[in-house]
């Protein structure tokens, strides 16, 4: 503040407005150096627009990766929440603390669900959610989830058979 009070002393506010709004490009030094600034200025902005014009086809892409999985009736074993979970990162160029921290997660949290020794909760999903600007829906990671369940629930035999041990009284007759 104080260069301005000095230069209100000196010159008018017209004056001090012209030579920084309009800056005196009369010699073709000032023009070059004038220009220069400019090309560089332009040049920053389309590599930052390249970089979020990535990042929103790599969301969209997962996005509708999600939408077909979740509506194929079929299970692919790797497909799980994990894997969708790692392939966000990887799409948004995010490191694992990083994201953690964006989510509300400890990085050890996020790591058990990235290598699905947790199930995620509603609540992560929601973050999940608002963290993709609702590009994502939570009913999307909902529905991987439950996918992933239902195969359990049918084929993971040591849950089966560890559970049909505990059971006494069973029906002697099937249906």
């Amino acid at each position: 503040m104080n260069i301005l009070k000095d230069l209100r002393k000196s010159y008018s506010n017209k004056e001090i407005a012209s030579a920084y709004v309009f800056p005196d490009l009369s010699t073709p030094k000032q023009h070059h150096l004038a220009m220069n600034q400019l090309l560089d200025y332009r040049e920053k902005c389309r590599i930052e627009q390249l970089k979020l014009d990535r990042l929103k086809l790599n969301v969209l892409q997962l996005k509708f990766i999600m939408e077909d999985y979740i509506h194929d009736n079929n299970y692919e074993k790797l497909m799980r929440f994990s894997f969708f979970l790692k392939d966000y990162m990887i799409k948004l160029e995010l490191k694992q603390k990083e994201f953690a921290e964006q989510i509300g997660l400890k990085p050890v949290e996020l790591s058990h669900y990235l290598n699905g020794r947790r199930k995620p909760n509603h609540e992560l999903m929601i973050r999940l959610e608002f963290h993709s600007n609702n590009n994502i829906p939570a009913i999307y990671w909902y529905k991987i989830l439950e996918k992933e369940n239902e195969f359990d629930l049918i084929y993971d035999n040591e849950i089966r058979l560890r559970e049909q041990s505990k059971v006494t009284g069973a029906l002697e007759f099937v249906l």
